[in-house]
């Protein structure tokens, strides 16, 4: 997963007592308040999409090559290209507790549903449209991993 350092290290000074960035994000997600702390969302911001790409990406659901997601799942399967992450595009109570206030946008290409639909039917491709770092990024490392997705 590529959480990029300079963000793990942004965590970390914000939690002195933490050892981890893993530790720092569990730590300023379970205090009070941290949504209205600019310091905090400043540093949560590339770390929360970070994570948040690499799911929707990288994650798949069981024995298949179908992403964990149910939204994603049926967002891809019906032929959508994943386009963008969006850094608190969801700040209802619902949006925190289930994204961090992380939303996805898809974008459906009509020329390329089809294509779309039968390469993620058939070995669990995701099409991409747009330029978001973070879903590049999630999209290069899987390129680079063995074909063994983490599966939930």
């Amino acid at each position: 997963m590529g959480i990029p350092v300079q963000a793990q290290r942004d965590l970390l000074s914000l939690v002195p007592a933490a050892s981890t960035w893993t530790a720092a994000l569990k730590h300023i997600i379970n205090s009070r308040g941290w949504t209205s702390d600019q310091d905090n969302l400043g540093a949560m911001e590339p770390v929360v999409r970070a994570l948040g790409a690499h799911y929707l990406v990288n994650v798949k659901r069981g024995n298949s090559s179908c992403a964990y997601d149910p939204v994603a799942n049926f967002h891809l399967r019906n032929g959508a290209c994943l386009h963008r992450l969006n850094w608190r595009g969801n700040t209802s109570y619902s949006g925190l507790r289930q994204s961090l206030e992380l939303m996805c946008n898809y974008n459906y290409v009509l020329d390329r549903i089809e294509d779309n639909n039968e390469r993620y039917v058939r070995d669990g491709s995701i099409a991409v449209s747009g330029d978001d770092p973070y879903i590049a990024q999630a999209k290069a490392l899987a390129a680079q991993r063995s074909p063994s997705a983490p599966r939930l």
